[in-house]
């Protein structure tokens, strides 16, 4: 049922802003890859990742397999294990199986310099098997966490801009001014150890880590209600970054929006990077309606939409790779009009949305009018405070906890 939860998600979630960008960096120019991205492969990636033999790429022979099928195709585009090492596969040591399996390889740039990492995590939530035991009758049952948006969809991605990029390499090798490193990563959805596993143990210096950008679920949109949407979050960590993203554009046939990453309460692969203080971009197209849920399947892919923000993806990650300088960190985020005028924008939209929503309790009306009203005030003198940044924000995450709530009673109630 589609109703109070997709729309409240539209706004918690991902809420469009804009955020001035700095001279700190000149953009990199993104110039034509010598390969493009091409959706049939990209269906074939999501397809196969996703596929009923994968059984959601929670337990360890379908995760190696997968890393496997990851690696193989980071060869064939021409990429090569790091420096010292003669594998792609970066284990952390188990008993019986490796406890996690990284796979990073590369494409080198001038001897001695910096690196960028462009990143996707590969596993998800696996079968969930249930037996219910009756005296002598035994009845099993399992449901099957495909993971097709989350994340076979943020994977397929980063093959083709592997596949397209090391066209590019090979052509024209000096064009990278900054080495490339792809890492899929395992284990995200089991707190993020395959990520914090790579921070704590770097396989290069993570002083000569210029940024870090990673795609987590760009097949779909939020809520299924923000087809085209494209969110970038993160770039408020360096204005460098934030420079880069406005140069890019827009995907095509698609919108681009901003949002700060304290105004969403999720959470992927950048937490470890963000936290070592690595300017980081994270690119996502939301939770999906079936996120985390067995509806999460490859023919639900909006591979035309996919497409679109690949190829953006790969032009963003090459002006980073190109820019003159590197993006430098920094704490706090600047309070602009635009970000909450934006915001406003789309709580006005829900607003006029809320009306067609079928047995939608008044409270929930209430509370959304009166963060609107709110942001109606902030903005009257048309300049806006750190704490009045902050109140819009703690505003939203309160949306998102009475957006939870409502979830579970609905759910309940079906």
């Amino acid at each position: 049922m589609r109703s109070a939860l997709a729309l409240f998600v539209c706004l918690l979630l991902l809420a469009p802003m804009t955020r001035p960008a700095s001279a700190e960096d000149a953009p990199g120019e993104a110039k034509p890859a010598a390969a493009d991205i091409e959706q049939a492969r990209l269906e074939a990636h999501v397809g196969w990742l996703a596929a009923p033999e994968r059984k959601g790429r929670g337990c360890w022979p379908e995760r190696e397999a997968s890393a496997a099928y990851i690696a193989q195709a980071f060869a064939e585009a021409g990429l090569v294990p790091l420096p010292g090492r003669d594998s792609m596969f970066h284990d952390q040591g188990g008993v019986k199986a490796p406890a996690l399996r990284n796979v990073v390889a590369w494409l080198p740039g001038p001897e001695g310099s910096e690196h960028v990492i462009l990143s996707a995590h590969y596993d998800h939530l696996g079968e969930k098997v249930t037996e219910i035991v009756d005296g002598e009758t035994s009845i099993r049952t399992s449901m099957t966490f495909a993971g097709a948006d989350d994340n076979a969809s943020g994977v397929g991605a980063l093959l083709e801009i592997a596949r397209c990029l090391g066209a590019r390499h090979k052509a024209a090798p000096t064009s990278f001014r900054r080495g490339l490193v792809f890492v899929a990563f395992d284990l995200e959805e089991q707190q993020l150890l395959g990520s914090k596993h790579y921070v704590a143990e770097p396989p290069l210096p993570l002083e000569r880590l210029a940024a870090f950008v990673t795609m987590d679920m760009l097949g779909r949109s939020v809520a299924d209600l923000a087809p085209g949407h494209l969110f970038v979050m993160g770039t408020e960590s360096s204005a460098a970054l934030a420079a880069h993203v406005a140069a890019a554009g827009v995907p095509e046939g698609g919108r681009l929006s901003r949002i700060g990453i304290d105004f969403q309460p999720g959470y992927s692969d950048y937490e470890p990077f963000r936290d070592a203080q690595i300017p980081y971009v994270f690119l996502t197209s939301g939770a999906c309606e079936d996120y985390h849920q067995t509806g999460d399947v490859a023919p639900r892919i909006q591979f035309d939409q996919l497409l679109a923000r690949t190829r953006w993806a790969r032009d963003l990650t090459m002006r980073i790779v190109q820019g003159e300088t590197r993006p430098t960190w920094r704490d706090e985020v600047a309070p602009s009009v635009e970000e909450l005028e934006d915001l406003r924008a789309l709580i006005r939209t829900i607003e006029k949305g809320m009306a067609d929503v079928p047995g939608l309790p008044p409270m929930a009306v209430m509370v959304v009018g009166n963060y609107g009203a709110f942001l109606d005030k902030v903005l009257a003198d048309g300049a806006v405070t750190a704490e009045e940044r902050n109140n819009a924000r703690l505003g939203a995450l309160n949306l998102f906890r009475i957006a939870q709530q409502l979830a579970a009673q609905m759910a309940g109630g079906r």
